[in-house]
């Protein structure tokens, strides 16, 4: 028997193919950000507090039919000054297990999560794209996570 919480979560990850040059949408519930939350404090070392909000897009990047998860924390650990460095965490389906993958930028990437959307994809994923007042940054797979690629 399939439990409730699981057929909601596997609902919510699986979709279908996945579309270019779409905003990503963020929300700050569901089971996404409790996966997220778990992922940060094990990062961190320790549990996020209560107060400290994780914002999650949920995007098909590889178009393997499973939504990778891409969460900001409004946290000291994970915010400076200049914004949040967000993080990108994909479910490894053979172990069932998620893992985090690199997003590497010559710029400290300072984008509230309403500034991120999805690109043409390159290397047979979607690239990301960080649309900010000031400048535009565009992050392409590499194989092993995202890298800021001039455009």
């Amino acid at each position: 028997m399939v439990k409730p919480f699981a057929a909601a979560l596997a609902a919510l990850l699986f979709v279908g193919p996945a579309s270019a040059a779409e905003p990503i949408e963020f929300t700050d519930t569901g089971p996404a950000v409790n996966i997220a939350r778990s992922l940060m404090s094990v990062e961190r070392g320790e549990p996020l507090r209560d107060d400290e909000t994780v914002s999650v897009g949920l995007v098909d990047l590889d178009g393997d039919g499973t939504r990778d998860i891409f969460a900001f924390a409004d946290a000291s650990y994970f915010c400076g000054s200049a914004g949040c460095v967000p993080r990108l965490y994909r479910l490894e389906r053979s172990t069932a297990k998620w893992h985090e993958l690199p997003i590497e930028s010559d710029t400290f990437i300072n984008g509230e999560p309403s500034m991120w959307s999805t690109g043409p994809a390159a290397n047979g994923w979607l690239s990301l794209v960080l649309v900010h007042p000031d400048f535009t940054l565009n992050f392409e797979w590499t194989g092993e996570g995202y890298a800021q690629v001039a455009k």
